[in-house]
């Protein structure tokens, strides 16, 4: 097997530029951690003496699951004194751990690929990531596992004071005025005062036209319109509501001049200057009296929104269980959208996304995910995992890694998932390094990172390790610990999963390691899983290890688990 090692000397942009060459090398560089520290955390454990390659395995799990953002600099020193231990190891006999003289560098030859897809314009057609997908989702379009998502995106707002549990994991230690007000992990004072922030004239007449251009968009999904070769629409014009008969009446050429005005606008709107907002003129509605969002001093329009967010779940729910059709279900919440007066929020977008994924309809995802872009909406977790899951579903690496690259602010300017606030201060981003990132092509703006959180991190190593196999996902994990992700229970899980399916008994073992040290944090009373203990188990079956196999089964029995259950 082709060794870890040479794996990660593969440098993951092609750049030539200064910048990013130097990026590139220290991303090579993170490949391995501490042998030493890992050789005791392997003494511990409880499974007999490891070979080499299983040592850094746990060495770069280690450093994937153990993040400090106060202390990045020493662990960057860390990266750079283990390497000579590293590579000299997996050089060694299996027998020999001592130290070896210093390691090679990276071959100046050593090939470099880009395989990063070209930015597209947010404003114009260029970010229509659905072009390539068919109008039913496959077989792991089905199984994507929203269900968890689809209820967490109604309980946990920024209209309410729930919050989730905080799962317990490698990470930086939460610090909860570091949140960003629309995580799902933000505390209420911090929600409080995104949900005062009111909308520039700017940001509410982008709303006013994506909204626009995503009901259109969305009926000529759901064949709303009449269509070149038929008789009638799928839908008649006198059973659709007053808010959508200007939509429906146009036939394609006046179709597609409206959506070019869209467009246009929409370039025009988003080309001005925060400070020269005062030139946007007075918003027409597009379609007749919509939409035309308002928010008010008072904050009424929240009530309105939350209503409209309810009504848009039931819909979605009714659709699901039959009750209603899909085009019935597409006509009532455009029409909640459009008439509504207070405009979407991320809760909102968030239905929109996961109702269509969980009706198996991709392309209407994705006409969702595009609006969501050319707003700039703020995203929480949930979000970004539904994302992520979506692409990952339908075996887009390109666009999974596009959108991981937003979210680590490593995107082109016009494709940022978020800006920092304008009035953040020089000593505050000192502050809030790791975090916000410079803007690549305008100096009076910052670009805000997504706040790291398990639940985002686990949909990422779900992608890493179906595009890019176990190995490199263990490479990309340890790179993204540096930056304060962390895995918890089920991240680690996912990796054991894999290891037991290839039958890799080195980079298994190393993560029941990790494993073992997090079950070690858990609160009193808490256990790991019981499909943690059968994916163990798995691994120990696959691999021949009935050693290890009856150590891991008498623990899952000691902790409560039925032995009945574990066979």
């Amino acid at each position: 097997m082709q060794t870890l090692w040479t794996r990660t000397l593969r440098t993951r942009y092609s750049c030539r530029c200064r910048q990013c060459a130097s990026y590139s090398t220290i991303v090579a560089r993170r490949a391995a951690t501490a042998v030493a520290t890992a050789s005791r955390s392997a003494a511990g454990s409880r499974l007999p003496a490891l070979p080499s390659s299983t040592i850094l395995y746990s060495a770069i799990f280690a450093v994937a699951a153990v993040a400090d953002g106060h202390a990045k600099q020493q662990r960057r020193d860390q990266w750079n004194a283990a390497i000579q231990n590293a590579k000299d190891q997996l050089k060694a006999p299996h027998d020999e751990l001592g130290e070896l003289d210093e390691a090679g560098e990276p071959s100046a030859n050593e090939e470099q690929r880009d395989t990063r897809p070209l930015e597209p314009d947010v404003g114009h057609e260029a970010l229509d990531e659905g072009s390539n997908v068919s109008d039913q989702g496959g077989l792991d379009y089905i199984d994507w596992g929203g269900s968890t998502l689809w209820d967490d995106a109604q309980e946990y707002t920024m209209e309410s004071s729930t919050r989730p549990p905080w799962p317990v994991n490698f990470g930086p230690e939460l610090v909860p005025e570091h949140l960003p007000p629309q995580s799902i992990y933000a505390p209420n004072l911090s929600k409080l005062q995104g949900l005062r922030s009111l909308w520039t004239r700017r940001k509410m007449q982008t709303m006013n036209l994506c909204t626009a251009k995503m009901a259109t968009d969305l009926m000529m999904e759901a064949k709303l319109f009449k269509l070149p070769g038929t008789t009638v629409p799928r839908v008649p014009l006198e059973q659709l509501p007053p808010s959508l008969h200007p939509i429906a009446k146009l036939d394609v050429c006046q179709l597609r001049d409206k959506l070019f005005r869209i467009n246009q606008r929409l370039h025009d709107t988003k080309a001005l200057h925060r400070d020269h907002q005062h030139l946007i003129p007075e918003f027409e509605p597009v379609f007749g009296s919509y939409p035309s969002y308002q928010q008010d001093d008072a904050g009424e329009f929240h009530y309105k929104l939350h209503r409209m967010n309810k009504t848009i779940f039931r819909l979605f729910d009714a659709c699901a269980q039959g009750e209603i059709q899909l085009e019935t279900l597409i006509v009532d919440v455009l029409n909640k959208i459009l008439t509504c007066s207070a405009p979407p929020n991320i809760t909102t977008f968030n239905a929109l996304l996961l109702g269509f994924m969980r009706l198996k309809q991709p392309r209407m995802s994705n006409v969702v995910i595009k609006a969501m872009h050319v707003t700039h909406m703020r995203p929480d977790e949930i979000t970004c995992s539904a994302i992520l899951r979506h692409h990952i579903a339908l075996g887009q690496p390109q666009h999974f890694t596009r959108f991981l690259d937003r979210m680590l602010g490593r995107g082109a300017a016009s494709t940022a998932l978020m800006l920092a606030r304008p009035n953040l201060h020089p000593n505050n981003f000192a502050r809030q390094v790791g975090r916000v990132v410079p803007h690549a092509y305008d100096s009076e703006k910052l670009v805000q990172k997504v706040f790291p959180t398990p639940q985002v991190f686990n949909a990422v190593v779900t992608g890493s390790l179906k595009f890019t196999g176990l190995d490199r996902a263990i490479d990309i994990c340890a790179d993204l610990a540096l930056e304060g992700w962390g895995l918890d229970e089920a991240g680690l899980a996912l990796f054991l999963g894999a290891a037991a399916e290839q039958k890799n008994w080195e980079a298994g073992s190393a993560v029941w390691q990790q494993m073992q040290l997090l079950r070690g944090m858990l609160p009193a009373g808490a256990r790991l899983d019981s499909r943690t203990y059968l994916k163990m188990l798995g691994l120990c079956w696959q691999c021949g290890h009935e050693d290890d196999f009856a150590a891991v089964f008498n623990e899952a029995a000691t902790v409560g688990y039925r032995k009945q259950a574990l066979l």
